[in-house]
């Protein structure tokens, strides 16, 4: 049985025993600190950045805005130069026109500023007085030449009108478009 007197000698060093622990577990840290290895190399697989939410504008050489692209997240890979995009949003400002460009994943090529759009690709061309949509499952963007092109199914829309083409051409400054195959489609005649 535990008497008065233990229990006042008990409640006397406690502090002191106290410390006592508190020094040996931070001693114990303290070892297992100098033990931590550094992380090994990141394997060429994984990227070495990802970006949440990213806006990234870009600028020509008299420092006009370019384009302007932004991705829901982009993963970059060093060894490759290669970002792969999740929604990738690009606008595109052209003299006379502004075009959009989306999907729901690309990669973008950092060594040749080539941006290849994949799934649901949708762009628009939007001016002051119509807009004009094109559809299509995958697209590459020369974002240095401006340009934009394919050589699958492409339907574009301007109102009730379409088109469709295997493959098409478009120069972004110009707005030229160029179909190139297959080429069919129907054109409401406004009254």
């Amino acid at each position: 049985m535990i008497t008065k007197a233990k229990i006042k000698q008990i409640l006397k060093s406690s502090p002191l025993l106290l410390a006592a622990v508190a020094l040996l577990f931070w001693l114990s840290f303290q070892e297992e600190g100098n033990n931590i290895q550094p992380a090994p190399p990141t394997d060429d697989s994984a990227p070495d950045l990802i970006l949440i939410n990213s806006v990234s504008t870009h600028y020509d050489e008299t420092g006009q805005q370019q384009y302007q692209l932004t991705a829901t997240k982009i993963d970059h890979f060093q060894e490759s130069h290669i970002a792969l995009l999740e929604k990738p949003y690009l606008i595109n400002q052209a003299e006379d026109a502004q075009w959009q460009a989306n999907a729901l994943s690309g990669r973008a090529d950092l060594n040749s500023d080539t941006l290849f759009l994949k799934d649901q690709v949708k762009i628009d061309k939007v001016t002051a007085t119509q807009t004009v949509s094109l559809r299509t499952s995958e697209l590459t963007i020369d974002t240095q030449k401006n340009t934009a092109e394919n050589d699958v199914l492409t339907v574009i829309h301007s109102g009730p009108s379409f088109i469709e083409s295997r493959g098409f051409f478009t120069d972004f400054n110009t707005s030229e478009t160029l179909l190139k195959s297959n080429v069919r489609g129907t054109h409401d005649v406004q009254k």
